[in-house]
């Protein structure tokens, strides 16, 4: 999954789990992304968890 991508832009994450984050992504590396989520947390979330993902407008 091209991670980098999404750098900068707000985007939805779906994990396996089912659980759902609504962020800013602030950075990325090769197995994870990490976001500002809509608490104006900071959470890191590894690639291999992730279910989908897409860009939101807000």
């Amino acid at each position: 999954m091209e991670l980098n991508k999404y750098l900068n832009k707000r985007v939805q994450i779906i994990l396996g789990n089912g659980f759902t984050y609504i962020g800013l992504v602030i950075a990325t590396d090769d197995n994870s992304i990490t976001l500002i989520d809509k608490t104006n947390s900071k959470v890191c979330i590894k690639e291999s968890s992730i279910d989908f993902i897409k860009e939101v407008n807000r």
